[in-house]
């Protein structure tokens, strides 16, 4: 999809250290699509923040929320009302016994 294209180059573009009006641009183009004629609801400025929270919106039936909160470092942040996911663990999922049976070299995710 464009809109992930967009988000994926912004994101980029700001953990670089590059251009941050071209990032904004990039994120304004999708908030254009979804907010038409309104220009309040366009961004003057982002931060990695405002694009963790723009992927959260434009994928969030999308199955990409896990990999996203895990490369924004939100992943073990707690959830309001919620116990947590508190165990570094959870970063990695385990290796297969059977890859692990099968190659002597691999060794295993901590905490599995």
């Amino acid at each position: 999809r464009l809109a992930d294209v967009y988000l994926m180059k912004a994101e980029a573009i700001i953990r670089m250290g590059g251009n941050i009006a071209e990032a904004t641009e990039l994120v304004n183009a999708i908030r254009e699509r979804a907010f038409p004629g309104n220009p309040s609801k366009l961004y003057s400025s982002v931060t990695l923040d405002d694009i963790y929270k723009e992927r959260r919106f434009e994928f969030a039936w999308e199955c990409l929320a896990r990999q996203d909160q895990i490369r924004f470092g939100k992943f073990l942040d707690a959830i309001p009302g919620w116990k947590g996911i508190s165990n570094p663990k959870y970063l990695l999922f385990p290796i297969p016994q059977d890859a692990l049976n099968a190659n002597d070299k691999l060794v295993q995710n901590p905490g599995y």
